[in-house]
């Protein structure tokens, strides 16, 4: 050996070709900011084509809201008992309600409660009353109604108890309720 080095053909390197395939390029990750910032958009976007405006929600809020003539129909175990109460719902979800007149002139029952709206016009409400006048209901009434509301209709299904002066409970009983909203002022 002469200190010149030799190396056979195998040893020597590959010429790369111009028609070879290129490398597969590595994929690059977008940053998490570029994701962050995608993604609010979407939702943005996605928000405003579904919200209803103020008005439109407002509106669909306050179907209850005013005064409603309703037909209830009481299924007690004696049998059904139907009355015609006047429903007053307050924009602060609340109402009161008074039953028909009774022999005095005055409401057979006065009733309070609280109401809730829904998106898809479901409502439910807590109602409560002291017993008619006359005895027809001795005790204290309170019922949770599950129902539907239009603007000028409405309708629901109950399950009520009465607590009893003497300590006895009698339930549950079925209720049910349809009415017409005879004005949207809640007076």
């Amino acid at each position: 050996m002469n200190g010149t080095l030799t190396a056979s053909p195998e040893d020597l390197p590959t010429p790369v070709s111009d028609t070879a395939p290129a490398a597969p390029r590595p994929r690059r990750r977008p940053s998490l900011r570029t994701v962050g910032v995608t993604a609010a958009m979407l939702a943005a976007l996605v928000g405003f084509g579904l919200a209803p405006t103020t008005a439109d929600a407002a509106a669909k809020n306050d179907l209850l809201v005013g005064t409603w003539s309703l037909t209830v129909t009481v299924y007690a175990p004696t049998g059904p008992s139907v009355t015609d109460p006047v429903f007053i719902f307050h924009p602060d979800h609340t109402f009161n309600a008074y039953g028909p007149d009774g022999d005095t002139g005055n409401p057979i029952y006065a009733a309070t409660g609280f109401w809730q709206e829904s998106r898809n016009g479901g409502f439910s409400m807590y109602v409560t009353h002291g017993g008619a006048e006359g005895g027809v209901i001795p005790g204290t009434v309170q019922a949770v109604h599950l129902g539907v509301v239009t603007k000028k209709h409405e309708h629901s299904n109950a399950i009520a108890f009465v607590h009893s002066p003497d300590g006895s409970e009698i339930g549950p009983i079925t209720v049910t309720s349809t009415g017409v909203k005879t004005s949207n002022v809640s007076s």
